[in-house]
């Protein structure tokens, strides 16, 4: 039987308990699956943290969970989509907070994570998920 490679995309900047909740959750929901955990550079976006740093905080933390020896951490500055072809991953889990991120993720998955007609991607299949409802005490889910 092939394992489920997962991937779990995101700056992580800082990395949270949700985070970990949403990777842990993956991990039970997939027995036996592979997460990936992809440090990404977003050229849009300023960082608090390195890219290094963060990979090291985030491999730290994981080296405590329970799932420890189904996830990876690794670090990517070009397009998702392209990771997932050049690592043969078609599972992309996602976080969504507010219906601004539902909205932004449905383009996502529309697109395909590609950026260039012809280049290489991932047709991807999306698995969303809410954090714990006792981590959004004060937030608002659509």
């Amino acid at each position: 039987m092939n394992t489920k490679h997962v991937l779990y995309a995101g700056s992580f900047d800082p990395f949270h308990n949700g985070h970990l909740n949403i990777i842990e959750k993956t991990c039970r929901m997939i027995p036996g699956c592979l997460v990936t955990v992809l440090v990404c550079e977003n050229i849009e976006k300023t960082h608090m943290f390195s890219c290094n740093y963060r990979e090291a905080i985030i491999k730290k933390i994981i080296a405590n969970s329970e799932f420890k020896s189904q996830i990876l951490v690794d670090k990517f500055s070009e397009n998702v989509g392209d990771y997932c072809a050049e690592k043969k991953i078609d599972t992309l889990i996602r976080g969504i907070r507010s219906s601004d991120d539902m909205l932004y993720e449905g383009k996502i998955i529309g697109e395909g994570f590609h950026h260039e007609f012809g280049k290489s991607h991932a047709e991807v299949e999306a698995i969303s998920m809410v954090k714990d409802q006792s981590l959004l005490e004060n937030t608002v889910l659509y």
